[in-house]
């Protein structure tokens, strides 16, 4: 055979089914052997889920910045008003002092805000990452022939564990063969290259 591939998990688990077996031939991308899989998809709607809140929680944080920014607008706004009004004695000093105040609080309060989306967008990335890292793990549960050819081996049953590095099933592609044999010298002069 051209090629001999031995497969192998990449995951821990129990196999649950065979589906081929020595001497079937079988097509690239066919699958093999089934790995119980129930843990890692608990794992990967786990991962969904903490993703789903991490969306909400970046969209929340969206929201309270709009409306921080407001605030903080509003008070400014304000603040810049009654300068000229406590210089003309129009307003105490101490009505001065809240709006100052206000304002000093609203600018906090969008920075806290701001603060809060980008810890929001970095827990979304961190649980976009567990996602794809689930997702991963459950696409090893699935072992599948890695080109045509034929099964030549197979060593995985029903209900044994897969581990990573212990051989399951030997696959050979199929295609022309190549034979290598010794010929004795006293034969040598009757074997030609190519011979049938």
């Amino acid at each position: 055979a051209q090629k001999t591939s031995v497969l192998s998990s990449k995951t821990v688990g129990t196999i649950v089914a065979v589906m081929a077996k020595e001497g079937d031939r079988v097509k690239k991308g066919q699958p093999l052997i089934e790995i119980d899989a129930r843990d890692y998809r608990a794992d990967l709607q786990a991962a969904q889920a903490a993703l789903e809140e991490a969306n909400s929680a970046a969209k929340a944080a969206e929201s309270a910045i709009t409306s921080a920014r407001e605030q903080k607008d509003l008070a400014a706004a304000t603040f810049k008003r009654y300068q000229p009004l406590v210089a003309k004695g129009s307003v105490t000093p101490q009505e001065f002092d809240e709006v100052r105040t206000k304002s000093n609080i609203a600018e906090a309060e969008l920075a806290r805000a701001e603060d809060n989306l980008r810890a929001a967008r970095a827990r979304r990335k961190a649980a976009e990452a567990k996602v794809a890292y689930a997702q991963s793990l459950l696409s090893y549960t699935t072992i599948v022939a890695p080109f045509d050819g034929a099964v030549t081996a197979k060593s995985a049953d029903i209900g044994a564990l897969a581990a990573p590095g212990t051989p399951l099933m030997t696959v050979e592609q199929s295609g022309p063969y190549r034979l290598e044999v010794q010929v004795g010298e006293s034969a040598l002069a009757r074997v030609k290259l190519g011979m049938a």
